[in-house]
């Protein structure tokens, strides 16, 4: 849908009996989708990287497996975290703490309870992802 113009064109000659157009737009539309998934996937595994040495825990910590939990679900809770690592909520929140320390999490609720981090860095890349697939030419 970058370019609705010629998308609503292609359905007129479809209509008109030319498939051409509107397997083409299809086809465009599909590589370009590709293009930007696998933009996604360089842009998280940057990320990932970048963490991996802000984070001074040992590789197999239970701050260090949270990395990996936050690049599929940016916003967590210490409840959420432990489930996702198998830890108790205490262990959970110690990984968080040290994940906020090495600034990959910032608490984005207020108070002492039913806390909530986001992982800014993964949102970011989400949304730049989102502006690529709605830009229209």
């Amino acid at each position: 849908m970058h370019d609705t113009a010629s998308y609503f064109e292609a359905l007129g000659a479809y209509r008109a009996g030319d498939i051409s157009p509107i397997v083409r737009a299809i086809a465009d539309a599909a590589f370009a989708a590709v293009h930007n998934g696998r933009i996604l996937v360089e842009d998280l595994e940057t990320v990932r990287l970048e963490w991996r040495e802000r984070v001074k825990a040992r590789r197999d910590s239970s701050a260090y497996r949270l990395v990996d939990v936050l690049l599929r679900q940016p916003a967590i809770d210490s409840v959420t975290a432990a489930a996702q690592l198998g830890i108790s909520t205490v262990n959970a929140q110690q990984a968080i703490n040290r994940l906020v320390d090495a600034e990959v999490l910032v608490q984005i609720s207020t108070g002492k309870r039913n806390r909530l981090w986001l992982a800014k860095d993964v949102v970011r890349v989400l949304d730049e992802f989102g502006a690529r697939a709605k830009r229209r030419r």
